[in-house]
């Protein structure tokens, strides 16, 4: 699947559900805290939650916020619930 057409698709419910004019969308990605889908509250309110995606050669720090370097001998690291 083309990462660009899932964002598109996205956009488009969201303009339907909402009756808003879809070139006015603006795409936002919140990287959670939470790494497990049993950890989530609730479905997204507007959206969609994306897991199982992976980083490689650096690592997503949880408690910072922020990309840091890989661990190592760690080449792939698991993102967070985005």
């Amino acid at each position: 699947v083309n990462p660009t057409s899932f964002l598109t698709a996205i956009c488009q419910v969201t303009a339907q559900k909402n009756q808003w004019e879809l070139d006015k969308l603006v795409t936002f990605t919140d990287v959670t805290k939470r790494m497990s889908i049993d950890d989530m509250d609730s479905t997204s309110r507007d959206g969609a939650y994306i897991i199982g995606l992976s980083m490689q050669g650096a690592r997503w720090d949880v408690n910072g916020v922020q990309i840091e370097k890989s661990k190592p001998k760690e080449m792939f690291s698991q993102m967070p619930i985005m």
